[in-house]
């Protein structure tokens, strides 16, 4: 919420350090804490490591998350979160191969 008001406030520079900040908040919940009781808590915060990371232009671990997250055997019960970040795949993808300059396959890690 507090990179939303920098946003607001056309403070990009800040805006991006507390985005980067959650998503790494994120990234430590995925790993620390238990989000299997919850499956569709773990799905949200793997899509929100993705949209974070595109955010920050950081393609290559956006795509990796998306990857990740589409992946996972219970995304098809969760039929919006799937289509979503299918769209946000593609953008990721997409963004990485121009930045990239060269063809693009997800790695599959």
């Amino acid at each position: 919420r507090i990179a939303w008001l920098y946003r607001y406030q056309g403070n990009n520079e800040k805006e991006m350090a507390f985005i980067k900040h959650a998503r790494d908040k994120f990234i430590d919940a995925y790993q620390n804490e238990n989000l299997s009781d919850d499956k569709e808590n773990e799905l949200l915060t793997m899509l929100l490591v993705g949209e974070l990371s595109r955010r920050l232009s950081d393609y290559h671990t956006a795509v990796k998350w998306f990857s990740k997250l589409l992946q996972e055997p219970d995304i098809k019960k969760k039929r919006h979160i799937e289509m979503h970040a299918r769209d946000l795949w593609a953008e990721a993808s997409m963004a990485y191969k121009k930045e990239k300059g060269k063809d693009y396959e997800v790695d599959e890690e």
